[in-house]
Order: C-alpha cells, then structure tokens, then sequence
C-alpha cells in the first residue's frame, strides 16, 4: 500500500513564510499516572505524554478574550480571526515500564497539513495526516493517510466550556500489526473515526487550592470498512472508548475508562490518577 511519504507533508511548511503565532507555544504535557486495570488485575505506575506543534501560514493568529487578553492555546485549537493554512505534529500516549501492564498502550504520531478558521466562538479545521498507530513502543504498529475533519464550539465568552469533535477518513497499512495478520492476508483497509471532546468549566465556581477546576467526557470510534469475516469475528473491526475526567487545582486529575483502543490489551475499564504539567507553561 502506498502512503503520502512524511516528506511529502513536511514540504508544505515551504509554500510560504511561516511565522509562529507569539502564544502558540509547543505543547509539552507529562502527566505522571496511576494505572488500575479491572480485566488485567494490575496497578502499576505510567506517564502520559502529549507534544505538539504547530506552525500558521497565510494568516496572523489574533484572537484575544473580551477582556483583551491573549487566547490560551493549550485548550483550544489553533485561534484565529479568519483563516490560515498551518502544519503541524502531534504524538501522544502511555508508557509504562512493563508494557504488558498497560491496558491504554494505544500511541499515535500525526503529521497534518490543513486550513484553519476561526469566527468568534466556533472553529474549523480540515487537511491531509500521516500517523503511525501502535502499542507504546511501536513494535506493533499501522501506518495511515486520510482526511481529518475537526469542528470547536465554544459556550462561554471566556472559551473555558466547549465541544471539540473530529471526524477522520483513514487508508490504513496493518502490515505490522501482528494479531490482524494471524487472522488475515487482508492488510490493508480504510477506516472511519469519530472524536468526541466536552470540557466543562468549574473554575469559578471553585477557588478551592486543590478544588474541582472542570470536568471532562472524552469518547472516540472507528470502524473498519468492508471488514473481513475473520475480523468481525474477532470483534476487531470496530473500537470504541469511554473516558470521564476530573480536573483539580494544581494539575491534579482522576479518570475512569471504558472500552478499548486499536492496540490496547483487550475491552477493559481502567482508573487513573495522575499530574498534568506543560512544560512550555
């Protein structure tokens, strides 16, 4: 299967002169964790990890808040008045020390390259991605290209309650992913993706020092296309996942999920509390 070479995408950030916006700074998030899987009956210790960047072209990111502050980037996508093209790289994941003990070992790296616009409380964004797929160290993996969907919506002049939803169209390589090839000579295939973000504020309702800041529902699903009998069988032609989160003062947050991930160990629910820290904030 032919796949968009990452020098391809990479090459796009040449079209014109790029110019980083002055608060869109590199994401770096790491996020110490607890892990407690129900199926595997294990605890053990993690990180969660999200880096990210992004570079705008053709546009200068303006937004500001009533109060004629800067928009903060790290929870919103990429704001603009109008529209701009931009690429960007995002990776995100869980590691632990024993991989065998990690019921969330789905990871993913994306290139993007697409059009970004922003009017007010509502945003848009769509392109082009190439992403690797695979449990936390990669040695099982896919690898992709498709088309990205993604949608904002803000229900507060501050931007702090809002409903970010992506919809993704993906050709898929799964040469490299052992469990699909016992099953399987069909290594190829295209998939459909659904994410779902809400994030609910509290702030200021709560100045507590370690008091609820917001609450967060995260759900996602992908669904393989014409998949074959072996893999509908196996239940592997759909995935899906569930996760509630609470957030406190301090960087502090819990979650509990449902469900399961291309590449984690089987359908699970899963606790976790953790420590979340940009490193660029």
């Amino acid at each position: 299967m032919k796949c968009i070479p990452i020098t391809l995408l990479m090459s796009l950030a040449v079209v014109s002169p790029l110019t980083m916006a002055a608060d869109d700074k590199p994401i770096i998030n790491l996020k110490p964790v607890m892990i407690e899987s129900k199926e595997l009956n294990t605890t053990t210790l993690g990180l969660k990890y999200e880096i990210k960047d992004t570079y705008h072209f053709g546009g200068k990111p303006t937004a500001t808040t009533t109060e004629g502050q800067t928009v903060t980037f790290g929870d919103i996508k990429e704001a603009t008045h109008g529209g701009n093209g931009y690429v960007g790289f995002d990776a995100n994941g869980t590691w632990t020390v024993d991989k065998a003990d990690n019921p969330t070992s789905t990871s993913t790296a994306a290139l993007k390259a697409g059009y970004h616009n922003f009017q007010g409380n509502f945003s848009l964004d769509t392109g082009l991605d190439y992403k690797l797929e695979g449990d936390q160290d990669y040695s099982e993996k896919n690898s992709m290209y498709g088309l990205f969907l993604d949608s904002y919506y803000s229900f507060t002049r501050d931007r702090s309650t809002y409903v970010i939803m992506g919809l993704g169209y993906d050709k898929i390589d799964a040469a490299e992913d052992s469990g699909r090839t016992a099953l399987t000579t069909t290594d190829t295939y295209d998939r459909f993706s659904v994410d779902l973000l809400l994030k609910y504020s509290l702030e200021k309702l709560n100045k507590k020092k370690y008091g609820i800041t917001s609450l967060e529902l995260k759900y996602s699903y992908y669904e393989e296309v014409d998949a074959p009998a072996a893999i509908v069988n196996a239940n592997l032609d759909t995935f899906n996942s569930r996760t509630f989160v609470i957030n406190f003062n301090r960087g502090l947050y819990v979650a509990y999920s449902s469900g399961n991930l291309p590449f984690d160990k089987q359908n699970d629910r899963v606790f976790q509390i953790g420590f979340d820290q940009n490193l660029f904030d």
